[in-house]
């Protein structure tokens, strides 16, 4: 019998492509780009790189592409209110009970 991976809301199976693109990144550039070792710096140039690459493909700036590791870090931004300050939990988050999440 086949079987059929049905629960890709809570992950999903990479393409065979995308684990062969980021397999030298486990194992070989997997320094934290902000470090100032050789390690960290081939981090940061191979994001900076990627950066580029896909700021060319949709026609944007490279400082217009966020990477975000997952959803709750690139949900975030959005619900903090322009101009709110820092540090200021009075109003700080928008009404967002249509978005439920488990995560959030």
């Amino acid at each position: 019998m086949r079987k059929v991976y049905l629960d890709n809301a809570a992950t999903t199976q990479p393409h065979l492509k995308v684990v062969e693109a980021m397999q030298p990144y486990f194992t070989e550039v997997f320094g934290n780009p902000l470090s100032l070792h050789s390690y960290g710096q081939a981090a940061k140039k191979a994001i900076d790189e990627a950066r580029e690459k896909i700021a060319k493909l949709i026609n944007a700036k490279p400082s217009e592409i966020i990477f975000y590791r997952g959803l709750w870090q690139s949900l975030k931004p959005s619900f903090i209110r322009p101009g709110s300050k820092k540090g200021n939990r009075r109003g700080k988050r928008k009404d967002c009970q249509a978005y439920k999440c488990k995560t959030l």
